[in-house]
């Protein structure tokens, strides 16, 4: 139970049963350890070799296990008879069965699967142990196996030896810490040796013959803890009966007491609109106000401190009766009297609150409005009306109402409260943060609303500040690890963090750099640097679909950073992508015309997609920019070249009779691009190509075979 709570609710009975409850405790720990000890002794435990029997430990924590439980269940039943008032009656009845409930169910699970047979035959299916060896001719071979593992969690029951092929020779040792037994040659079954814990068997084989292989079998059988499938199982179905009843036992006071507590639903329901409770003021979500509506007196000096405040409230009643309406103004007074049936403001307030629990919003607030018509000042029904605008999504209304009720109450912690949630809600951070500083300084000790602020600057770009808050929130409560944890995750050292995930990245640990590089994003989602080296760490390992998706979230919060373009390009272009890879260089060279590598990689991607002609003017774009590259030069003069023989190889084409700009372009298509290629093509297939006639195939044949030319016809024969 909280420590406010304790002050509040407290009893000198309740904290020394507490006391003598941990007293319990600590006694049934140091028994479980001298216990465990006593057990692990009497089980043959040793140093060497390193043996510590958990067998008789096991049984002797789950036994001490149900004792501390009942132990338990018994000082909670002393708390709820010895506490002084009905909410800290509902407070342990209601959280006692909430425990009891998960541990009866946790307990039957178990109980129940480590009982039935199933479970232990399937345990020792799973720890048998097969072992194969071939011995070679002249050669040895050794066996060892122990008859328990170190924690004596499995047994060795018996093993199966089977020896095929040649002659051999062999000896079986068993030796334990009282001496060894030497049995040879060794059996075909191997019996456990009884009352010694832990045995180290050896078989030593040697195979006799000069030609032949022998073949050696082993099979270890081993049998699971016993007491895991007989002690601890019906231990914990013990446990789940003894907690079922402890539930049946429970239920009826938390349902008895429900009514009557503060910190249940059914009494907060029940309250009057605006009417504040501990339970709301230690949650931070409504306004602190003396029992009655009245609001606190405001501090002319400085603002009191909060201990004078807390045994006020705790001597006030619960349910105090309603306060008697205010006078009427003068000008009500000068008119005419009020209609004898109508019902007083309070009553209005009281029923619209239970309109507003049913989910009747509109109801409600036509009766909180009728509360403002005839007394506008009413802060109570400013802000009970202002809760039913924000339910019905009237924010700007409810935001008016909220500072009206503070032109009225300056310091009404409730109005405070609520102007910084709708802030929050409109994510207007920077007004958020203040909204929630002015709070705080009404109701310095709520955390969550410190906790909120810290959030609100954080929102705002202002690491440093939320670490302020959550320090000045850590100082009210040293113990919360909730804020320790926020302060930790803010503080972290990004730069460090970074060159360390980078470092992990470039060196073949990508798995390593993905936890850091996770760790900076938590911290800060907009980290463009972290995204990006996530992403080259997610290639890395072989992810290259969550890498582009990495990419493009780095993209979208920097759209012109080159690391992320160029790394996305090459893996759109390892896939196989290379229209989508062009559009990213293309997209990169517009951000960075200035880089020539980038130029480079696109000269060399165009190639691959056979643009010769833009793969040149992309290196020669490279060449301008860093002319001493002898990588990119050799590649310009290789495609100059090409251009050039393929220019003197159109012209040649041109100089066939029938053959034009379109036949010359539908050779290239086909991949006829030199004069080889057409040397090497048949008549037939470039009587294939699109638009070729088998007149016009066999000429460009007959150019590039001129030994398949006719020869020329024979002229007349010369006169005797």
């Amino acid at each position: 139970m909280n420590k406010y709570r304790d002050q509040l609710e407290g009893s000198s009975q309740l904290f020394r049963i507490r006391r003598l409850r941990r007293v319990v405790f600590l006694f049934l720990l140091v028994l479980a350890v001298v216990l465990a000890a006593a057990s692990m002794a009497f089980g043959g435990a040793s140093l060497k070799p390193a043996f510590f029997p958990l067998n008789g430990v096991v049984s002797v924590l789950v036994v001490l296990l149900f004792i501390a439980t009942v132990a338990g269940l018994a000082f909670r039943s002393l708390e709820i008879q010895y506490a002084k008032r009905d909410s800290q009656r509902f407070l342990i009845a209601k959280a006692s069965v909430r425990t009891a409930s998960t541990v009866l169910v946790l307990a039957a699970i178990l109980g129940v699967v480590l009982l039935i047979p199933f479970t232990g035959r399937a345990l020792d299916n799973a720890i048998r142990d097969t072992r194969t060896v071939s011995v070679p001719p002249r050669g040895y071979a050794t066996l060892s196996f122990v008859s328990s593992d170190a924690l004596a969690l499995t047994r060795f029951t018996r093993a199966s030896l089977v020896i095929v092929g040649a002659p051999f020779a062999g000896t079986l040792y068993e030796n334990w810490s009282g001496g060894r037994i030497t049995s040879s040659p060794p059996p075909s079954e191997i019996p456990a040796v009884p009352g010694h814990p832990y045995v180290e068997y050896t078989i030593a084989l040697r195979n006799t013959h000069a030609s032949l292989s022998l073949d050696v079998t082993l099979v270890v059988n081993r049998q699971a803890m016993p007491e895991l499938t007989s002690v601890v199982p019906v231990v914990f179905l013990v446990l789940a009966v003894t907690e079922g009843l402890w539930i049946a036992y429970a239920r009826p006071i938390r349902a008895k007491y429900a009514a009557s507590s503060i910190y249940s639903v059914r009494y907060e329901e029940a309250a009057d609109a605006g009417e504040r409770t501990f339970a709301e003021y230690f949650r931070g979500t409504r306004a602190p106000t003396i029992p009655g509506g009245a609001a606190p007196p405001t501090p002319v000096a400085a603002m009191p401190e909060p201990v004078p405040i807390v045994p006020a409230l705790a001597q006030a009643p619960l349910r105090p009766p309603p306060p008697l309406p205010p006078p009427p103004p003068p000008e009500v007074l000068a008119g005419e009297p009020a209609a004898p049936d109508e019902r007083p403001v309070s009553d209005l307030l009281e029923e619209g609150s239970k309109l507003f629990s049913d989910g009747q919003f509109e109801p409600a607030l036509a009766l909180f409005d009728e509360v403002l018509e005839r007394e506008p000042t009413n802060v109570r029904g400013l802000l009970a009306g202002a809760t039913v605008l924000l339910r019905l999504g009237r924010t700007d209304e409810a935001l008016r109402q909220y500072d009206q009720a503070l032109g009225f109450e300056p310091r009404n912690a409730k109005a405070l409260a609520g102007r910084a949630k709708f802030f929050e809600g409109e994510r207007r951070w920077a007004q958020a943060a203040e909204a929630w500083g002015k709070y705080l300084e009404v109701v310095p000790p709520d955390l969550e609303a410190r906790m909120s602020q810290a959030e609100a600057i954080l929102n705002t770009g202002d690491r440093a500040g939320a670490v302020r808050a959550l320090e000045q929130a850590l100082f009210l409560a040293p113990s919360d690890s909730r804020i320790r944890q926020r302060i930790e995750s803010l503080t972290v050292n990004v730069p460090q963090v970074l060159s360390r995930a980078l470092v992990a990245s470039a060196s073949g640990r990508p798995d390593e750099a993905l936890v850091d590089f996770g760790l900076i994003l938590a911290v800060d989602p907009d980290n463009v640097n972290a995204l990006v080296g996530k992403g080259v760490a997610l290639r890395r390992s072989g992810r290259p679909g969550e890498a582009l998706q990495a990419f493009d979230l780095a993209l979208a919060k920097q759209p012109g950073n080159s690391a992320a373009l160029q790394a996305k390009g090459t893996i759109l272009e390892e896939r196989g992508d290379y229209k989508a890879a062009l559009d990213v260089y293309d997209d990169l060279l517009a951000w960075n015309p200035r880089e020539p590598e980038v130029w480079a990689i696109q000269g060399g991607l165009l190639e691959k997609v056979g643009e010769p002609e833009e793969a040149l003017a992309s290196y020669m774009e490279a060449l301008k920019l860093e002319p001493g590259n002898p990588e990119w030069r050799r590649k310009a003069d290789a495609l100059e070249s090409a251009r050039k023989g393929q220019e003197a190889f159109l012209e040649e084409l041109f100089t066939i009779e029938g053959v034009g700009p379109a036949r010359a372009r539908a050779l290239l298509g086909a991949g006829y691009k030199t004069a080889d290629a057409l040397r090497k093509a048949t008549e037939d297939e470039l009587a294939g190509v699109k638009g070729m006639t088998r007149q016009i195939a066999r000429d460009i044949y007959r150019h590039f075979h001129p030994e398949a030319a006719p020869p020329p016809p024979a002229g007349p024969a010369p006169m005797g």
